[in-house]
């Protein structure tokens, strides 16, 4: 109900160019399979380690141990956990699999003014997918919009324009060389599109993932709300750092290089409302005040 106007069908898909050391969603970062294990949920009875063919799970003093490198995620030991201690993530389907999932929602679609968002990972690194299940979702009269990180060639944007309703376009900081440290890469092409994107007519919501101490200044928040009035983008979500996805982490075998941040305060979140309401001088999506 936040990605879009209306209830939605969020699809996500795999793959995503940036690596934001906050990122919630680390499953959509790689574009392969993975396998996801819940230690906790783990009974230790062996098998999982019985029924990989490959032997990439071994028992070491009861516990069972996963080399990562030798997985190919075949989902083996998935099928075989009894206490639902391993998940395989990413699954390829059709564009029209997608929207046999989509259409059971049709009537919320209808009901409520929503329809379907495509999410991520980002989502254009798989443009002619994508640009399928959008054409077949505005045939069907459902309502579309992307999530997107904006680091993808412009002829991505360009490509699923006509099909799209709303684009949801996260900035993550206005200044290239911190946006370099915090996610991997420069934002030059990300404004570049954002601007071409405006230029043409899109509908655009901003988004601003608000982290504490990395892009929470009151210069950058300022920054990105003057960036949007010039393009005439009169709507900045700002939406404040949790800690919801940091479990996932050791779940897929990564390290969460932050550990020590924490929410915040709502105070703070409120006085950056403000800052972005004074630059737009237009209504703002609350940020929790």
């Amino acid at each position: 109900m936040h990605d879009g106007s209306g209830i939605r069908t969020i699809v996500f898909l795999k793959g995503c160019a940036l690596r934001c050391k906050w990122c919630a969603n680390p499953e959509g970062i790689s574009g392969r399979t993975q396998l996801r294990f819940f230690a906790d949920r783990c009974i230790h009875c062996g098998a999982c380690a019985a029924r990989c063919k490959n032997g990439a799970i071994v028992l070491r003093n009861g516990e069972p141990v996963l080399n990562r490198e030798v997985c190919v995620c075949c989902g083996a030991c998935t099928d075989a956990c009894f206490a639902g201690a391993r998940e395989i993530v990413g699954h390829s389907m059709s564009a029209e699999a997608v929207m046999q999932e989509v259409r059971r929602d049709f009537q919320f679609f209808r009901r409520s003014g929503g329809g379907l968002t495509l999410s991520g990972g980002e989502a254009l690194l798989q443009r002619d997918f994508v640009r399928t299940v959008l054409e077949m979702a505005r045939e069907e009269g459902i309502n579309t919009a992307i999530e997107t990180c904006g680091y993808v060639p412009w002829t991505s944007f360009e490509s699923v324009l006509p099909y799209v309703n709303l684009f949801l376009f996260d900035l993550k900081h206005m200044d290239a060389e911190k946006h370099l440290r915090l996610t991997g890469q420069r934002n030059d092409l990300i404004l570049s599109n954002a601007r071409r994107l405006a230029a043409q007519g899109a509908q655009i919501i901003f988004r601003v993932p608000v982290i504490p101490g990395l892009n929470d200044s009151e210069a950058n928040i300022r920054a990105t709300a003057r960036f949007a009035a010039e393009l005439g983008v009169g709507r900045v979500e700002l939406l404040p750092y949790h800690q919801y996805g940091v479990s996932k982490y050791a779940q897929l075998g990564l390290v969460y290089e932050l550990p020590q941040l924490r929410e915040p305060e709502s105070e703070h979140m409120c006085f950056l409302r403000s800052i972005v309401e004074e630059e737009l001088s237009r209504n703002v999506v609350d940020a929790g005040c």
